[in-house]
């Protein structure tokens, strides 16, 4: 019998010694299969339920309400994605900060600002004015002049923000747009008070962002 090849083995035994037989001696093989399916499946799910994020925003500050902001991204999906609806997404994105400079949250925060931006992940942020002032001479920051169909939005000068890119800009450029008390920021809870809402550089959906400047700007979306 220790002679016998697996075929003639399982071929004297029956139903159940041959899986007990299979379980025992190829229980590995059996594993590693199980295993490289169920990630197979994972990964298939994960691509068929993904969506192409079409405009990503994100609110740097101290709180905000969660499920109001969820809301807000239901009510601006609904509005601003006109086809290919179950695709396509606009993502908010709140990162916390702490008044204590010491504290790692802050750091967190703009490291991962930096990665989702260095990535193309971040379209629109809205940040301290301290923090603008900061950035905004290192580019990060899109001129808003520059924007095409960015006057539309009829903003007046003093909303407007303005900073200084040493060794491109002669007189300080517009940069940012003052968001104190601005509805949506009320809305979802979060606290706009310094804040200004900026266009980054290297967006890869500067057209949806004139859109969604639009929404919130001229046609003030009623929740």
């Amino acid at each position: 019998m220790e002679h016998l090849s697996t075929k003639e083995r399982l071929r004297s035994m029956n139903l159940k010694e041959k899986i007990n037989y299979i379980l025992y001696y190829y229980k590995f093989h059996i594993t590693v299969i199980i295993v490289l399916l169920v990630s197979i499946s994972f990964f298939l799910v994960n691509i068929i339920n993904s969506k192409e994020a079409v405009l990503n925003i994100t609110l740097i500050g101290k709180y905000v309400d969660a499920d109001k902001q969820e809301q807000l991204k239901n009510k601006a999906d609904d509005t601003l994605i006109k086809t290919y609806k179950k695709k396509k997404d606009i993502t908010f994105e709140f990162l916390q900060t702490n008044d204590d400079p010491q504290d790692d949250t802050n750091s967190i925060t703009w490291q991962k600002l930096t990665a989702s931006i260095d990535t193309r992940q971040v379209d629109i942020v809205i940040l301290d004015k301290k923090d603008f002032d900061t950035y905004v001479k290192q580019g990060l920051f899109m001129k808003l002049s520059t924007i095409p169909d960015f006057s539309s939005l009829h903003l007046t000068d003093s909303s407007l923000v303005n900073g200084k890119i040493k060794a491109l800009d002669k007189t300080d450029e517009p940069y940012g747009i003052n968001v104190e008390n601005l509805p949506v920021l009320k809305f979802i809870n979060f606290d706009s008070k310094n804040k200004v809402m900026c266009i980054i550089s290297n967006s890869a959906h500067v057209s949806k962002v004139i859109d969604f400047l639009k929404w919130i700007y001229v046609s003030k979306p009623i929740y």
